[in-house]
């Protein structure tokens, strides 16, 4: 499968089933997503989600069960992601696993940019995995216990050095989710950050509006999203 092929299937997997829990729980599905006008393509340009309240839609605000990972992951992009043949590059362009499974090298697509304008930099990368390990994501698998020290080599380069080799720790690091070090450097609780510079991401979709007493949520496509197309064509 061409890898641009590829891109597209994820994006497109990850919004039909986060529209399709949204179903499940109860949504309406006269209302529950807007199709951009233009003929011939069915491309997600607005989601409309109800049925539930499972959290605000950060990687530390969202509720553990549920729809709510797969809501924040539209918001939220990682290194890497999965398609039906296994690891896909996503904000990392390649990768390299190196010292027999001790060290990861990501190199950091460049053009990247986060919802608010400003560019996606190994800085970022870098801070996110020392934060994530100080400060437990909902669905982190990445700890102290694991990691040995996260260093930027380079312009776009980011090393991860980890105390021993382990099978899981390509996706343990490649899943986790990124996050903008100038809006979270100065967080000291995670869990209670729920300003709206906190569902800044650089995912396909942005947050516009979240009603917690209605358990709605509405998201917009970012145009200016580096990956593929949003949802089926």
């Amino acid at each position: 499968m061409p890898k641009k092929r590829s891109l597209t299937l994820v994006i497109s997997l990850l919004v039909l089933l986060t529209f399709s829990c949204g179903l499940l729980y109860g949504c309406k599905s006269d209302k529950a997503k807007e199709t951009s006008k233009t003929e011939g393509k069915k491309t997600a340009d607005v989601i409309k989600l109800a049925g539930g309240d499972y959290g605000y839609l950060t990687p530390y605000a969202h509720y553990p069960r549920g729809p709510g990972i797969f809501k924040m992951r539209l918001i939220f992009d990682s290194l890497l992601e999965r398609d039906e043949k296994g690891y896909i590059n996503w904000l990392a362009e390649k990768y390299e696993i190196k010292e027999n499974g001790k060290q990861y090298l990501f190199t950091i697509r460049d053009g990247v940019k986060w919802h608010d304008g400003e560019p996606l930099t190994a800085e970022d990368v870098k801070f996110s995995f020392e934060y994530a390990i100080k400060h437990p994501m909902v669905s982190s698998t990445i700890s102290e216990k694991d990691i040995e020290k996260v260093e930027e080599v380079g312009d776009r380069q980011v090393m991860v050095t980890v105390k021993k080799p382990s099978a899981v720790m390509l996706s343990n690091l490649g899943t986790s989710r990124i996050i903008p070090k100038h809006i979270w450097e100065k967080v000291d609780n995670p869990k209670e950050f729920l300003d709206k510079e906190a569902v800044i991401g650089c995912g396909p979709y942005v947050l516009t509006d979240y009603s917690k007493e209605h358990g709605t949520y509405r998201l917009e496509a970012f145009k200016d999203y580096w990956g593929p197309s949003r949802g089926s064509k």
